[in-house]
């Protein structure tokens, strides 16, 4: 089963450009894992200022078995840089934040998999 979600980057202490270079490199290693990671439409070329609503925003689909390697993805990036937090979101609204408090604990996977049904 494909679960779909919208996984949106922030960062206070990184520049707009920035998250979204950051978003772009975070797509590559999604889809590298095997996931169908978008930039939502309309999101502005590398180097332009986007749109605050689109901006570190990335719409992912992602098997079952994907869930695991979502959550090496997110530990990796967070590891990169503490500051960073990521929001999940379902089609039915759901939401789930990680972030250097929560990423790193033990039940980590098991939460990224309730969170998607599994």
């Amino acid at each position: 089963m494909d679960s779909e979600f919208t996984l949106k980057l922030s960062d206070e202490g990184t520049s707009e450009s920035q998250v979204q270079d950051v978003t772009r490199d975070l797509q590559r290693a999604l889809q590298q894992e095997g996931m169908n990671a978008t930039l939502p439409q309309g999101t502005p070329e590398p180097g332009k200022k986007g749109d605050p609503l689109t901006l570190g925003v990335l719409i992912v689909q992602a098997a079952t078995p994907a869930i695991v390697a979502l959550a090496g993805v997110l530990q990796a990036y967070i590891a990169r840089k503490r500051s960073f937090t990521f929001e999940m979101t379902k089609p039915d609204g759901s939401k789930l934040n990680v972030n250097a408090e929560n990423v790193n604990s033990p039940q980590f996977t098991t939460i990224l998999k309730g969170f998607f049904g599994q």
